[in-house]
């Protein structure tokens, strides 16, 4: 499958290339879409079993609509004219739904206190009239509590980002020790229940990531704090720093079958993504990704539903009957 962008516009082209329907409006197979897409220069075109998928996504979206046959092959139909996939609308309680998924997700940042006080500011809802026996939501992983944070280190520390200037902090590691650096501040980062800082410590050039909540105290120093050249927050984003990765892009190659072939088809890794049918079930994927703990986590999360092909260091990964890592053959 073509990437996540290239999936909408597929989708978006396939719509368009239909026929709006009407009285006389025939409508078309699916080889005769496949004829049409084939027709438009530089669009690679999938396998018939990724066009059913979307076809199926169209029809349950209300894009497309399929004309009842009498023996034959299925033909589609477009059921607007507008060519793409209508907006959105939102009742009462689909907005209701979207504000318990904010506050599911603030749970897995702040504390209960402070989760209680943000939902009374936001105004958002204890819970559906539904109740949790019949709706509840939750994480995609397993949830960890978030890292206690005085909030005055944490003040300190967004006045320096604002101001610029330096800062002198008490900064203790996972053995106790402490120690008492200079911090030229440069970014902060929130990555699940902890805060991070990007920082150049005293007179060194490149930048540590510093948990706020290691932080003793902090104090706003009078000279200005030294920027990084070419510190860039979204590129450290980007190639994995922000889960602790050297900053290494690599081509994940993996045979995925099961929940994970539908879940990924469904929901991207990214948008380089590439998802291929294979004979005999399960299908070929190729992404390219930063090499991170994120990646090995999802990797062994995936268990008996991920064959990992490439690169071959991460292929002695996988999880077996028992949950004991072994290597897996490729």
């Amino acid at each position: 499958m073509a990437s996540m962008l290239s999936r909408i516009e597929r989708l978006s082209l396939m719509t368009s290339l239909l026929p709006v329907q009407g009285e006389r409006v025939t409508g078309l197979t699916l080889a005769m879409l496949k004829q049409k897409l084939a027709d438009q220069p530089g669009f690679a075109l999938p396998a018939d079993r990724t066009l059913q998928r979307d076809l199926a996504e169209l029809i349950k979206d209300g894009a497309v609509g399929m004309l009842p046959g009498n023996g034959s092959a299925p033909r589609y139909v477009r059921l607007n004219d507008e060519g793409e996939m209508g907006g959105e609308i939102l009742d009462e309680e689909s907005w209701e739904y979207l504000l318990l998924q904010v506050k599911q997700e603030l749970s897995g940042l702040v504390s209960a206190n402070q989760l209680e006080r943000l939902s009374k500011w936001l105004g958002l809802p204890q819970e559906m009239a539904l109740g949790e026996t019949k709706l509840r939501i939750l994480p995609d992983s397993l949830r960890l509590q978030p890292a206690h944070i005085d909030y005055r280190v944490l003040g300190g520390v967004l006045r320096s980002l604002k101001s610029g200037q330096a800062i002198r902090v008490i900064y203790q590691d996972r053995e106790g020790k402490r120690s008492e650096p200079v911090l030229h501040p440069q970014a902060l980062l929130q990555r699940g229940p902890r805060v991070y800082l990007y920082a150049m410590k005293n007179d060194e050039l490149a930048d540590r990531m510093y948990a706020i909540d290691r932080m003793v105290s902090v104090q706003l120093m009078q000279q200005p704090a030294r920027e990084m050249v070419g510190f860039d927050l979204d590129q450290r984003v980007r190639n994995g720093r922000a889960d602790f990765s050297d900053g290494q892009i690599i081509v994940f190659e993996a045979r995925v079958r099961g929940y994970l072939e539908q879940l990924i088809y469904d929901c991207p890794l990214n948008d380089s993504q590439q998802l291929t049918p294979l004979d005999g079930g399960g299908s070929y994927l190729k992404v390219s990704i930063p090499s991170s703990g994120q990646l090995l986590r999802w990797i062994l999360a995936g268990g008996g539903n991920v064959t990992v092909l490439a690169p071959s260091s991460l292929s002695d990964l996988g999880l077996p009957e028992g949950g004991i890592v072994k290597r897996r053959a490729v």
